[in-house]
């Protein structure tokens, strides 16, 4: 799976640092799990990325991946 998905969002950089024990914060766990889902829907990587980000900056603290995802799509239609 690492191998297929390498050049998405930052998930190479994400294995190398949990492969080095660095911790990944959970924001960013968030961030690439709905932009990960948004490209597993067929959307482009770079636009998963504008929407997540955009999602993010509205999304309260404790956001969850449904809540970025949702607020996603919306941004997206």
């Amino acid at each position: 799976i690492v191998l297929e998905l390498k050049d998405k969002v930052g998930v190479a950089e994400a294995w190398e640092v949990q492969t080095r024990g660095a911790e990944i914060p959970a924001e960013q766990t968030l961030r690439n799990d709905a932009v990960l889902a948004l490209i597993s829907l067929g959307y482009k990587p770079a636009d998963a990325q504008k929407a997540v980000a955009k999602a993010a900056e509205t999304a309260p603290t404790e956001a969850t991946v449904d809540l970025l995802l949702r607020s996603a799509l919306k941004a997206l239609q």
